[in-house]
Formats: C-alpha cells, sequence, structure tokens
C-alpha cells in the first residue's frame, strides 16, 4: 500500500471542516482521502505547488459533500414539529423531558424554518422549548443561558455562535 505524503494537510482540512459542520470527523476524511487520490490523479506540477493543488480539491470535494448530504440526508427537524417546554423551573439541571405540544405553524413559517442553517435552527428550537425560562430572565442573561442549554446537549460553542449569528441577520434584514 503506499503512503499518503500529504497526510497531515488532509487531516487538518477535515478537522476543520468538522469543526465549522459539527459533521463525523470519520465521514469527512474518509471523503478528503477520496479527494486527494482524485486531486493526484489531475495535478501538474507545472500548474501548481502540490499542497496549493490538494487543498483546493479537497475543499471543494467536502463543500459539495456537504450539499448533498444537507440536501438528501436532511437530518432537520420541520418547524411544525418543535417542542415546546412549558416547565416554569428556572433550573437547568431539571432532567425531566419536555412536555410535549403540537405547534400549529403556517407554511410560510414552516419555509421560514427550514431554510435556516443547522446551527440557526437548533438555536431556534432551544428558544422555542424554553421560552417561558428565557422570558423571566434579564436581557444579559438569556444569551448565557442559551449558551448553557446547547452546550449541556452536545453542541460545540463556535456552532452556537454560528446559529446565533445566522438568526441575528435574518432577523435585522
Amino acid at each position: 500500500m503506499k503512503k499518503i505524503e500529504n497526510n497531515n494537510l488532509v487531516k487538518k482540512i477535515a478537522w476543520s471542516f468538522h469543526q465549522t459542520t459539527g459533521i463525523e470527523f470519520n465521514e469527512l476524511l474518509s471523503e478528503a482521502y477520496v479527494a486527494y487520490c482524485e486531486a493526484m490523479k489531475s495535478y501538474n506540477p507545472k500548474r501548481s505547488r502540490i499542497t496549493t493543488h490538494l487543498w483546493h480539491c479537497i475543499t471543494s470535494h467536502l463543500i459539495n459533500f456537504i450539499k448533498v448530504e444537507q440536501k438528501y440526508h436532511n437530518h432537520l427537524v420541520p418547524f411544525s414539529k418543535l417542542q415546546t417546554n412549558d416547565n416554569n423551573d428556572n433550573n437547568l439541571n431539571d432532567e425531566q423531558m419536555p412536555v410535549e405540544k403540537e405547534v400549529d405553524f403556517s407554511q410560510s413559517q414552516n419555509d421560514f424554518y427550514e431554510k435556516l442553517t443547522f446551527q440557526a435552527q437548533e438555536v431556534l428550537k432551544t428558544i422555542v422549548e424554553n421560552q417561558t425560562l428565557l422570558l423571566s430572565l434579564k436581557k444579559e442573561e438569556i444569551m448565557k443561558t442559551i449558551m448553557a442549554i446547547m452546550l449541556q446537549r452536545g453542541m460545540r460553542k463556535k456552532n452556537v455562535w454560528i446559529g446565533i449569528k445566522d438568526l441575528k441577520q435574518i432577523f435585522k434584514s
């Protein structure tokens, strides 16, 4: 079996995508290796350095991979299926399951929700589920509470901030 010469570059690119998208590292790494093999077939030393060529090919391949994953394996929850949390308990460590309530939203609201990024959907879902708690807090405590809930659910801090930023941009326009 032939040794991959720029293995660290391949891993670094896959790790970067893992950090920003939340997709499993091993899945991205596998796709990055596929892109590496394709890039080696098309490499021309007269046109660019090998690392530059690899970076462009692998990055493009992973971007396309993510687009296809989102299109065909959309793990996003429709807006109408959100659960709300009517518990008045302000304790973030409460392990009780939220009370499920069917929420009736118009089609335009469903379309709006489904067009959001995954991170923005997760932040919005957290806000809807914990609206009673969040409304009882002071303005400066709301963001900290949303962050604490999202981190407790296993979402990365960076992805929470991306979701919050995406929602702010949407509501400003």
